[in-house]
């Protein structure tokens, strides 16, 4: 056998063996199938074993009179039946597995109930068989450009729990009731159950923006003077639902949503953030029959790709409200579990130490906040090793130096500012130990207020709501002697803040994962909209009520938080950008938001500044993840891209695994029966999860490279040179946005010589804010032309300073080395 290649110490290459031919480097086919491998996502068709195994299980409802598949009628019995009520779904036009569905009612006190109905997987696939393993080892389905790789087979997802039209489902539903400003009706419960619904019609986003925007008239009788390309027949609704009722269903719930919208970006009310990238969408058809391409075989030779930005519309955003709400009130409804069970762990424990005592107020405010119908209630716990804090925070904190290169001003920002938290601290200790006490602090609590000094120092560095987390945490477990009034933490407010989008999210989908900020995030704060707190009265009522013995105390839910940004990469990040001349906030979510607002208000739209900006700010972002429900760790439950203090998903289940199990355990509430529950594996669930989807996403990010790399191959005539914003630089070179393609690239010095047949320099100044790039030698400007201002500057330039969000012109190709990749070739100043 041959040996296991050795990458020696004092090598500078990786020594690597050949495992697998999967064809030739650029085409369409090898590239799919190697990213597929690379990200550990090319799960393959589904065994025979599980094919079987399904078959089994289904075949005891097989109809004979329909030869299909048919609902059991004692199964019907024991679920609410919603099939009268005009539900519809709305999703891409592509879209097979329709996991969601809406309905909107006006009820005659003008508050409007709303129905999120969930395909019930959970029925099908039952914990521990063959089905349930697969569905947990490939965790997610993953969207490829040309096709997608499905979580669970064909017949479930496309089938049997799509919520197609005209067709009884199951499904998993959340009712509440809404003002039509957008907040909860505070004295209604919200309910959770399994149904049965019959769909009314099939809409795609389009069609629902068709209906928003006013470009349908419907008329009182004829439907059929309704253009097709404005509503496809298709599409429309069927039974005795008209064209009129589902259309003033949707501009009912898009009002609601848009207000629901505008209160969670407002500063007073919910002080989100968006952070929206461009996503590149790509059509495909036949260049012999000029139809679409769909599905698993291509035909190279026989293709044609056609390149967009994926739009998003209101008609998105208005599931996505819905979606984001769903989720939310579910987490909440676990958190409650939580909480009652720790309410009770600490009566039976009665401890009395400072880590208890803070532990335990925090329980009590979340508590006082679900009582007082405040939906928001951030309990914050800081421990060491807390994600709030970025590496090198957690050095600045214990005093140690940080040792790393100085490349430009916004690192020597950082550096000063290192420097001042140290002076700054060293000067409290002085403070400290010429005063014993501190508001009736004793000596024995001395670490407590050197660790407040700290803190309160590295506010000139953490964002205000970190701050104010930290701070009040301290405050918690410090001044314990001085009186509180109840009402006073009741009173106060939250906001709320990333992908996923809807998901991680997941920027783009529809599920409800977009990047979005907090404002004040004290940890009693409660989340208000319109100026009205809010949040369900959530109760065992309609639950299910809880036995004095029941299981459901062990149960440790799943949910999907976030943590916070990398604040020192976010400070570092708002250093460069003051100094290219943009005011950017960060130290709060609705600051940031306003930023943001005021850059697009203030900027050229040509000009890239607001895309590039978007890109700079997800970077310090950190990925959502998964995470089991833990008693004592209440700060871990927030979900700082939706800024609420607690998330999960239970909106995607025929696509995310997550969402399955989070099915499972509210059944497992509702029913008060947790015998097919086991707590024991959720972290492994969780793990799990977590590295699937991040596989699944770099896979998604690789396919839409090849097929842009594809697209430019066959772009006739090749694209014309255009502009790029500089993001950061170096000694050896700087790094390009391309607004144009969405895409953000390095470019080395000596690359960019050999590219223009000429040798190219670069100096860093003294005061490393500015890289002089130095152009030796005539180069082959012929290559971009002979006429235009891009060839112009790649002919005249000798010497250029580059800054951040300095403009340049670059051509885009395709790079000829293994991987395939876009080339960015850089030609000169604009």
């Amino acid at each position: 056998a041959e040996p296991e290649p050795v990458w020696q110490a004092n090598s500078k290459m990786l020594k690597a063996k050949k495992i697998e031919v999967v064809g030739y480097s650029g085409t369409i086919e090898a590239e799919t199938c190697a990213l597929l491998k690379q990200n550990s996502v090319n799960h393959g068709p589904f065994s025979n074993k599980i094919i079987k195994e399904l078959d089994q299980s289904l075949k005891k409802y097989f109809d004979k009179k329909t030869q299909d598949w048919a609902i059991p009628e004692e199964e019907i019995l024991a679920r609410r039946d919603y099939r009268s009520k005009r539900i519809f779904t709305i999703d891409p036009p592509t879209a097979k597995d329709l996991d969601d569905a809406l309905h909107v009612t006006l009820l005659p006190d003008d508050t409007i109930e709303v129905g999120v109905h969930i395909a019930d997987v959970s029925w099908f696939v039952k914990p521990g068989t063959c089905l349930d393993e697969e569905a947990r080892k490939r965790s997610t389905t993953v969207y490829l450009v040309q096709k997608c790789i499905p979580m669970l087979p064909p017949i479930l997802c496309e089938r049997l729990c799509s919520l197609n039209p005209n067709e009884d489902r199951f499904a998993f539903s959340a009712v509440w009731r809404m003002h039509k400003d957008g907040s909860l009706v505070e004295d209604f419960n919200p309910w959770f159950g399994r149904t049965v619904i019959r769909s009314c019609c099939k809409l795609d986003y389009g069609t629902a923006q068709n209906v928003i925007d006013g470009n349908i008239v419907i008329p009182e009788t004829d439907d059929d003077s309704i253009p097709e390309s404005l509503w496809p027949k298709s599409r429309r609704p069927t039974g005795s639902h008209t064209l009129k009722d589902v259309a003033n269903d949707i501009l009912l719930l898009h009002s609601v949503a848009s207000s629901r919208r505008k209160s969670r970006f407002d500063k007073s009310g919910g002080g989100a953030i968006a952070i929206n990238q461009n996503k590149l969408s790509f059509e495909l058809k036949s260049l012999s029959t000029g139809e679409k391409i769909l599905g698993n075989e291509i035909d190279e030779k026989d293709i044609s790709i056609a390149m967009s930005t994926y739009p998003i519309r209101d008609s998105n955003r208005l599931i996505e409200e819905y979606m984001l709400l769903a989720n939310y009130l579910v987490a909440l409804r676990f958190i409650q579990i939580v909480l009652e069970r720790s309410t009770a762990s600490k009566e039976e424990l009665n401890t009395s130490s400072n880590d208890d005592t803070q532990t335990n107020e925090m329980i009590d405010n979340l508590n006082k906040d679900l009582k007082n119908l405040n939906l928001d209630a951030n309990v914050k716990e800081v421990e060491k090793g807390d994600c709030s804090y970025s590496e090198n925070e957690v050095k600045i904190l214990n005093g140690e130096k940080i040792a790393q290169p100085i490349e430009n001003d916004s690192e020597r920002c950082l550096k000063s500012e290192e420097s001042e938290i140290k002076r700054k601290v060293e000067s409290e200790k002085v403070s400290m130990n010429a005063n014993e006490t501190h508001e009736g602090m004793d000596t024995s609590e001395r670490t407590d207020y050197v660790d407040i000094a700290i803190n309160e120092s590295l506010k000139t560095v953490c964002p205000e709501p970190y701050w104010n987390e930290i701070n009040q945490s301290c405050n918690n477990g410090i001044n314990e002697t001085k009186a509180e009034n109840p009402s006073d933490k009741a009173d106060q407010k939250f906001g709320e803040m990333s992908s996923d989008s809807k998901d991680d999210s997941e920027l783009l989908q529809k599920t409800g994962e977009i990047s979005e900020v907090s404002d004040n995030c004290n940890i009693t704060q409660s989340h208000q909209l319109n100026g009205q707190s809010e949040s369900p009265k959530l109760k065992n009522g309609n639950l299910g009520e809880k036995s004095e013995d029941s299981d459901i105390d062990k149960l440790r839910p799943l949910i999907r938080r976030h943590p916070p940004p990398d604040m020192h990469q976010m400070s570092k990040l708002t250093c460069m950008l003051q100094m290219s001349g943009i005011e950017f906030n960060a130290s709060s979510s609705a600051a940031m938001h306003e930023s943001l607002q005021n850059i697009q208000k203030s900027s050229d739209p040509d000009s890239g500044i607001q895309e590039v900006v978007n890109s700079l700010i997800a970077g310090p972002m950190k990925p959502a993840e998964y995470l089991g429900v833990d008693d004592i760790q209440p700060g871990l439950w927030r979900h700082f891209a939706l800024n609420m203090p607690c998330y999960t998903h239970f909106t995607s289940p025929i696509r995310r695994y997550a969402d399955l199990i989070v099915h499972r355990y509210l059944e497992a509430i509702v029913s008060d029966d947790v015998s097919s529950i086991a707590s024991n594996e959720i972290d492994d669930i969780a793990l799990q999860c977590n590295k699937m989807r991040a596989n699944a996403k770099a896979a998604q990010e690789r396919s839409s490279v090849v097929f842009l790399c594809a697209y430019l191959k066959r772009l006739q005539p090749p694209r014309e040179p255009e502009k790029g914003l500089v993001v950061s630089f170096g000694g050896s070179g700087f790094t390009v946005f391309v607004q144009g393609l969405g895409i953000t690239q390095r470019l080395f010095l000596d690359d960019i010589g050999k590219a223009g047949g000429f040798s190219c320099k670069g100096e860093l100044s003294e005061e490393k804010d500015v890289l002089t790039v130095i152009k030796e030698g005539r180069g082959l400007e012929a290559a971009v032309g002979e006429s235009g201002s891009a060839a112009l500057a790649s002919k005249s330039w000798r010497k250029i300073e580059i800054r951040a969000l300095t403009s340049v012109w670059v051509v885009c190709s395709v790079k000829e080395a293994v991987p395939v990749d876009v080339q960015v070739n850089f030609l000169g100043p604009v």
